[in-house]
């Protein structure tokens, strides 16, 4: 072998190692550079990451003192349902008293009419009594079987709507065609007339068609005459007239003394003539 060719194998060899070495050279010195770059890129990123556990423990540490410090408020709201039941409590006794004060008043109210009552005075009759077109100053007879005050006394020439019912008293009134009958319950001698004085006017009082009692005097009476007949009233004695009155009719029968002033109950029948 010659010597040039030694060298060319020598020169060889030397560029062999040096591509083999430059290339592996290369990739250590890439390596290495972004070793570096990336431990560069972790210190760079290192306070951001060391601050994140900081943050996620504030925001721990924020629920827990909100939660710490959210529990005493909570606590006055149990405390509150005592004062509430209490509440409730006090304002349902004081409803209940309301309601039995309320009570107590409207039985008192209810009771108050009726104690009062008494205390507006004796006269009870109201609308009962007699009717303005009856005598006022008078209370109607027990015996009355019609209202005295409703008599219209159109007859006899007699008025004696103003007498006022005193001692006499009849019952028992029965009429026929040409008269009628009846009994003393007490006579005249209530007024002081003896048996045969003619102490009283029998009246006679019918129903016409309007429904109106019309009538009065048409004979005189005494205590032993229990009957009488009724020519005077078909004579027209005083104005007597039968003429709008039914037949049969409602007739009535009462007793006046001679000035007008006293009379008899009233009876009533059935007339058929």
């Amino acid at each position: 072998m010659t010597f040039r060719s030694v060298a060319v194998s020598a020169v060889s060899a030397v560029f062999a190692v040096f591509v083999l070495v430059l290339p592996s050279g290369c990739e250590h010195s890439e390596s290495a550079k972004a070793l570096s770059w990336e431990q560069e890129h972790q210190r760079a990123a290192a306070p951001s990451s060391a601050q994140t556990p900081a943050t996620k423990s504030s925001a721990a540490s924020k629920p827990a003192a909100s939660s710490t410090s959210s529990a005493p408020a909570k606590a006055p709201s149990t405390s509150s349902a005592p004062a509430s039941a209490a509440s409730s409590s006090s304002s349902g006794s004081a409803s209940s008293s309301g309601s039995a004060s309320a009570s107590a008043s409207a039985t008192s109210a209810t009771a108050s009419p009726a104690s009062a009552s008494p205390a507006s005075g004796g006269d009870t009759s109201g609308s009962g009594g007699e009717t303005p077109s009856e005598t006022p100053s008078e209370a109607p007879a027990a015996g009355d079987q019609v209202s005295f005050g409703s008599l219209k006394w159109r007859y006899g020439g007699v008025n004696a709507s103003g007498a006022r019912a005193s001692g006499v008293a009849i019952s028992s009134a029965s009429f026929s065609s040409g008269g009628m009958s009846f009994k003393y319950v007490r006579d005249l001698s209530a007024w002081g007339y003896s048996s045969g004085a003619l102490g009283g006017y029998a009246c006679l009082f019918v129903q016409n068609q309007s429904g109106a009692w019309v009538g009065g005097k048409f004979d005189w009476i005494s205590s032993s005459r229990k009957s009488r007949d009724f020519k005077n009233v078909y004579g027209g004695y005083a104005g007597w007239s039968l003429a709008d009155v039914p037949n049969p009719c409602n007739a009535a029968f009462v007793i006046i003394s001679p000035d007008a002033k006293k009379r008899s109950n009233v009876i009533v029948g059935t007339w058929s003539r």
